[in-house]
């Protein structure tokens, strides 16, 4: 009976440890997606900036 228990204890320990190992992946995973959904804005920034200097540059060159 006392082995039944620890090895319900022990399972139930485990469960509960590869919970929490889940949720700190998570988390870092979210960590990770943030940051890389911030790049790509900056990466669309740089690319719309870099557009409006080259039709600047096309209404220049016409003018």
């Amino acid at each position: 009976m006392a082995d039944d228990i620890m090895a319900i204890e022990r399972t139930r320990l485990s469960l509960v440890n590869g919970s929490r190992n889940m949720s700190l992946m998570l988390d870092k995973l979210r960590s990770i997606d943030a940051n890389e959904m911030a790049n790509i804005r900056n990466i669309v920034k740089n690319i719309d900036v870099e557009s409006g200097a080259i039709e600047n540059e096309k209404a220049l060159t016409a003018y």
